[in-house]
Order: structure tokens, then C-alpha cells, then sequence
């Protein structure tokens, strides 16, 4: 067993080896942002179940192991292996960025040159080569005081990462498909993939987040993505991941959303050891909404942990949450959503729902809608549901012929459908609908 000290000393000391070869260590604000995240991570530490918000999440199966950052060789991966690992995920036609353990690798990425009139996309290295205070900008554009122990050492190790801007007024139809891959035969490799993102004023963007591990031993990813929907914009942020059983995903996500813009998040949990994701958006001026759709899928000893809050900070703002969960074996899943209204954000309309199906004696569930309201004058309404499959309605489908472990697939089928068909993204709905076929099969 690894004390807390030598936890933490681990991330210190590896820290204190390469920061002098990070990404940007000649810039004074970038150098002085992985200082601050450093220190706050040796002031913090990691979380652990005495923390409320991490009380089912069992970490100590990640922080008793030493990961380390993969060989610079390790980003070398054949093309060939790319295209099978996103085979059936992505749409040729489509743009397509790849990155392999945080790293953008421009060979293995997809019609990026001549890009339609107002996107810009740009990785981390060429931002600051090119145009160093527009990144600063956006990096300073967040306060990140819901930080914790991963995120900071997310934000003190990122050796690369996408910058993606849309221009006042240019609507993008197409979704892109940001392609997140860890491969690695180095020992417990942990990889620090990043996304920052901003839709200017009356924009549209579609994003087709991809998270994928090609790893036969334990790894670590830790992602941030931040994102900013400036007035009258719209976000569709669709996050994947499917990690492999052997792989630990954390990630930090943030929205900020402005005035009368639209953030629409759709998560979708295929599987991994131990999958978190911490979703924070921001309504930050009136008129601003947000849709949180989630799916988890979690078996065999799995754990998936949802943690979501929504921050209703002026009036006339508006959300709505569902997530939803299938669990079988003796797989765990929590989640925990928190909707936050505060005194001046009158005229508030927030609801938040949690649906959850077990398919096993063994699963089990955490859920925790919540509400915290200091606004007299607000319409707001959370519940959460656990339960089996519906006897009767499995009874009716047999009674019609249909044998019985097809009945029960098509129960389970049509539970998650509920979710993939608010994805709004018609291409990206047809591949996903398939691999969500398999994989519940998979898992059933």
C-alpha cells in the first residue's frame, strides 16, 4: 500500500522532471498556470470516499498505482491501427482530428485543410507558436474553482491539445469528430488529453467527442474540455467513451453559456474499469439553456460515476437533465447531479431526472438528483427511478412469439433509445446505434 505522501510525492517529483520540456514552459502565464495548478494539487491531494462527492468512488484503485507518462516513442501508432480502432465511430467525409495519448497527430487526422469559412482549429503547439494571447484569452475565460486532485494534474501535465473557434455567425452543420486515443505497452501510462473550445456570437457547432483505449494493461487518462457558447450560440457537444477494462477515465468538463445561447451535452458511458465524469456548466446570463442527456452502460465489476451541476446564476435560464443507466453483473454506478439557482436567478426553469434498469441481483446504484434554490421564483422538479425490467411488458412481447432473450433485448434497446435519439445528429446517430446495440449485448 502507497502512503498519501509518496501518492502524492510520485506526481511531484515526475512533475519536477519534465516541466521544463511542457509545452509553452517559455511563456510566463502558461509557466505560472502549471506552478499554481502544481501547488494546489501538493495542497489538495487526491479525494477520497471521506469526501462527500467522491464517497462512492473508490479511487484508491488508481492512486495506489503509479502511472507515468508514456515514452515519447509510444505516441508512434500505424495508420492502419487508427482507422480499425475508429472504424464504424466516425464518418469518412467528416472532419477528423486525432490525438494519441494528448498528443495531436496531423497524419492520422482527416479533411482539415481547407476548412469551411470561420472555423479555426488548431493544436495547443501551434496556438503558441502562432497566436499566444488568443489562447491565453479563452484559458483565462475560466475560474476552475470546482478543481480537484485529477484536474490539477490535468492542468499541469497537458503537453498538447485542441483549440477549436467558430466565428460570429457561421452556423457548421457537419459534426467533427475529435478522436481521443490512448495506446501504449508502457506500464501504467497516464495520458492528458485536452479540449478548449468557443462558438462566437449566433454560431453553430457540432462536436463528436471520441475516448478510446487501446491498452491490455491499467491506464489513466485524465481530460479536460472546456467549452463557451457566446450570445445567441449553440453548442451539441456529443462526449463517447469506451475505454478498455483495464482503463481508469476522469474527466473535467465545463460550459459556460451566455446570453440566449444553447449548450446541449450528450454523454454516452460504453464501459472502462472506473469511468467519472464531472460535468459543471455555467448559465451565466439570462436567456441561457442546457440539455444534459447521459447513458451509462457498465457490467462484470465496472464502476461508472456521473457528477453533474448546473448553475442557474441569472434569471430567465433554463435546463434540463436526463440520465440514464444500465447495469448489470456486479458493476456499480453513481450519479450524483446537483442543480444550483442562485438569489437572482428568478424565473428559473430547471428539471433533472435519473432513470436507472438493473439487470442483475449483484449491480448497484447510487443516485442523487438534487436541488439547491435561493430564488423564491422558480419552477423547479428532480426525481430518480431504479428498478428491473417490466415483467408484464416482457410477458406481452412473449406472448406475441418473441422468444425471451430477445424480448429483453429489445426492452433494453428500447430504455437507452430514449437518450440516442435527443443526439440530433442523424450520421452520428446511425454509426452510434450500432455499437450501442453490441456493446449492450455485450453486457447483457
Amino acid at each position: 500500500m502507497i502512503s498519501t505522501n509518496q501518492k502524492i510525492s510520485h506526481y511531484l517529483d515526475a512533475f519536477q522532471k519534465v516541466e521544463n520540456s511542457l509545452l509553452g514552459n517559455e511563456i510566463p502565464w502558461l509557466k505560472q498556470f502549471r506552478a499554481k495548478a502544481i501547488a494546489e494539487f501538493e495542497n489538495l491531494g487526491f479525494p477520497s470516499t471521506q469526501d462527500e462527492d467522491w464517497r462512492f468512488t473508490e479511487i484508491e484503485t488508481i492512486t495506489n498505482k503509479k502511472f507515468d507518462l508514456p515514452a515519447k516513442e509510444e505516441t508512434d501508432y500505424q495508420k492502419n491501427e487508427i482507422h480499425g480502432s475508429l472504424l464504424g465511430h466516425c464518418s469518412p467525409d467528416k472532419i477528423q482530428l486525432t490525438f494519441i495519448n494528448g498528443i495531436f497527430k496531423e497524419d492520422f487526422s482527416k479533411n482539415i485543410k481547407n476548412l469551411p469559412s470561420g472555423l479555426k482549429i488548431k493544436n495547443f503547439k501551434s496556438m503558441i507558436k502562432d497566436e499566444p494571447k488568443t489562447l491565453e484569452k479563452y484559458f483565462n475565460s475560466f475560474e476552475r474553482l470546482d478543481s480537484d486532485g485529477f484536474s490539477l494534474l490535468n492542468d499541469a501535465f497537458f503537453n498538447d491539445g485542441l483549440f477549436i473557434s467558430l466565428s460570429k455567425g457561421a452556423v457548421l452543420k457537419d459534426e467533427i469528430y475529435l478522436n481521443f486515443i490512448t495506446h501504449s505497452s508502457h506500464k501504467d501510462p497516464v495520458v492528458y488529453p485536452r479540449l478548449l473550445c468557443f462558438a462566437d456570437r449566433d454560431s453553430e457547432l457540432n462536436l463528436v467527442e471520441l475516448n478510446l483505449g487501446e491498452v491490455p494493461l491499467n491506464y489513466l487518462a485524465l481530460s479536460a474540455s472546456e467549452l463557451i457558447c457566446a450570445e445567441n450560440s449553440k453548442i451539441n457537444y456529443c462526449k463517447v467513451q469506451k475505454e478498455s477494462s483495464s482503463g481508469f477515465h476522469l474527466a473535467k468538463i465545463r460550459a459556460q453559456v451566455q446570453r440566449n445561447s444553447r449548450f446541449y451535452s450528450h454523454s454516452i458511458a460504453l464501459g472502462g474499469s472506473m469511468v467519472r465524469n464531472n460535468l459543471n456548466v455555467a448559465l451565466a446570463e439570462e436567456g441561457a439553456e442546457c440539455v444534459l442527456n447521459g447513458l451509462y452502460l457498465a457490467s462484470g465489476q465496472e464502476l461508472i460515476d456521473n457528477h453533474t451541476q448546473i448553475e442557474h446564476l441569472k434569471p430567465h435560464t433554463t435546463s434540463r437533465e436526463l440520465y440514464k443507466g444500465i447495469l448489470n453483473g456486479k458493476s456499480k454506478a453513481v450519479f450524483n447531479g446537483s442543480i444550483l439557482v442562485h438569489a437572482n436567478a428568478q424565473k428559473t426553469d430547471a428539471l433533472q431526472t435519473n432513470k436507472n434498469l438493473l439487470l442483475s441481483q449483484d449491480c448497484h446504484i447510487h443516485t442523487k438528483p438534487g436541488l439547491k434554490i435561493f430564488a423564491n421564483d422558480v419552477k423547479c422538479k428532480h426525481g430518480a427511478t431504479v428498478g428491473q425490467m417490466d415483467q408484464d411488458v416482457l410477458f406481452y412481447l412473449r406472448s406475441r412469439g418473441i422468444p425471451k432473450e430477445e424480448a429483453q433485448k429489445l426492452l433494453i434497446v428500447a430504455f437507452a433509445s430514449e437518450i440516442i435519439d435527443q443526439i440530433q445528429l442523424e450520421t452520428f446517430q446511425n454509426q452510434l446505434t450500432p455499437i450501442l446495440f453490441t456493446t449492450l449485448m455485450g453486457k447483457n
